[in-house]
Parts: C-alpha cells; sequence; structure tokens
C-alpha cells in the first residue's frame, strides 16, 4: 500500500513509498514493482531502463535509407542522449541535465513520429517516461536531503549551546520545525534512521519520550545534551553537507557522516 506518493502533490503518479520505505513503481503492464530505496529506483528510472532500449533504437536507425538520412541524425542525437544519462548519474543525478534530455527527447519524439515503426515509438515513449520518473526522484531524495542537512545542522547548534550553558540562544521554534520535519521521509534509505527510537525520543514519542524542550524548562540539561547528542549521531551518517561547528573554543568539522577537529 502507497502511503507517499512521489511527486507527494501529484495526482496521477504511478510511484510511491510503502510502510517498508520500498518505492513501488507501475509499469506499463500493469505490474508493480518494489525497488529496496531511492537510490536504486533513480538508477532504474534513469539509466537501466533506457539503456536496455538504446540498442533497438539504434539498429532502426541503422536501417533507414538514405532519404531519411534527417531522421537518422535526430535518432543518432537521441542515442548520444541515452549515452549521457550514466553520466548524469556520477552525482545522482543533474537536474539540469536530465531536465533538458526530457525536453529534447519530447521535441525529437514529435519530429520522429511519422517514420517509426509502432514498437519503437513505445520505446521512445518509456524511456522519455521513466526520465520523468527519474526526475521526480531525484527531487524527492533531494527533498530528504534537505531536510535531514537541516535537523543535523539545528541539532548540533543545539548541542553547542547546551554545552555552553547558552540556553537563551536556542531559537526552539527552528527546532520544533526541523524534527517536525523528519516525519515526512518515509523512503529509504532514510527511513530506518529518521524513525529510529532514538530520534523518536527526542521528539516526545515513546514511554520514555520526553521533547528536548521540555527536559531542559525542566532543567535537565544534561539529559537534554545527551539525547540530543545521541540524535545527532543517529542522523550524522545521512547527512550530505559539510559545517563548522566551534564548541567551546575547540572547532569541529562535520563532512559527510563523519566528524573531525580542525587543526
Amino acid at each position: 500500500m502507497i502511503i507517499q506518493k512521489i511527486p507527494p502533490n501529484s495526482k496521477k503518479s504511478r510511484m510511491g513509498v510503502n510502510e517498508k520505505g520500498q518505492i513501488l513503481i507501475s509499469n506499463y503492464e500493469g505490474r508493480t514493482e518494489k525497488v529496496p530505496d531511492i537510490d536504486k529506483a533513480i538508477r532504474q528510472q534513469v539509466l537501466y531502463i533506457p539503456m536496455s532500449y538504446r540498442n533497438a533504437i539504434a539498429t532502426f536507425a541503422d536501417s533507414l535509407s538514405v532519404q531519411h538520412i534527417g531522421k537518422t541524425n535526430e535518432l543518432a542525437d537521441v542515442i548520444i542522449r541515452i549515452d549521457e544519462l550514466s553520466s548524469i548519474l556520477k552525482g545522482l543525478g543533474d537536474k539540469t541535465v536530465l531536465e533538458n534530455n526530457i525536453q529534447s527527447l519530447q521535441k525529437d519524439f514529435e519530429q520522429l513520429k511519422t517514420i517509426l515503426p509502432e514498437i519503437i515509438q513505445k520505446q521512445l515513449k518509456i524511456v522519455f517516461w521513466v526520465q520523468k520518473r527519474g526526475l521526480a526522484l531525484i527531487e524527492e531524495k533531494e527533498r530528504c536531503e534537505n531536510i535531514i542537512n537541516k535537523s543535523v545542522e539545528t541539532l548540533a547548534l543545539v548541542y553547542k549551546y547546551l554545552s555552553e550553558n547558552n540556553l537563551k540562544l536556542i531559537y526552539w521554534p527552528d527546532v520544533f520545525k526541523a524534527l517536525s520535519a523528519l516525519n515526512t521521509i518515509k523512503v529509504n534509505p532514510y527511513k530506518e534512521r529518521t524513525k529510529d527510537r532514538t530520534v523518536q525520543i527526542l521528539k516526545g514519542k515513546g514511554r520514555n519520550g520526553k521533547r528536548v524542550f521540555d527536559l531542559v524548562n525542566a532543567g535537565e540539561v544534561k539529559l537534554a545534551k545527551r539525547r540530543v547528542w545521541k540524535t545527532f549521531l543517529k542522523l550524522l551518517p545521512i547527512y550530505s553537507s559539510v559545517m563548522e561547528l566551534d564548541i567551546n573554543g575547540t572547532t569541529f568539522l562535520i563532512e559527510k557522516g563523519s566528524i573531525k577537529i580542525q587543526q
């Protein structure tokens, strides 16, 4: 059962996330496939499926007669764009390149469809639609990472102020907003950590749950500090950005899941 559509506001989306954090994708035969996580789903939609049709499209292009030389060149451009998809995934993935690829493919299809047999038309349509799905998946991945990065950076500041006993510098609305936003992350590989008991306790969930604000307000600063640090460490492996943090004169570099002391 889908608990979140991808993209979230789409009414006709054929993709979504189930309770286990897997990506559910409906194909053109009406079957639904389960993909373990969003990274695998991006690779499948952006690269593997288009590449599976590449050779058939290339073979058809080679079979065109001289009178269709212009169309042959347009099909060659389509093949070049399919080949470029592997470079997009090196950064997993470049939205701008993919957006341009989608627009160009749609334009090429309109110009080519008068000479294309039905099977090649179907294959080009599939290549077009899976790239659109891939773009939606990349945007969902970016949304999740932005929320995680903001939460980690907010918790780092809270830990700094708790360590330095500068409690008045904690801006609680930002803390509440950052932790609440984690609830909107449903997909693997992020779900395992954002839904972890350590994170939920800090948000006030569960038998021992108590919000960090309530702990600080009750004078339990040491417990608040300990729980903030545990939650920070739980989310750190899925933090994808870079941050410098100074605590009591020591500067820490937090980068892509690791903490180093700056000399």
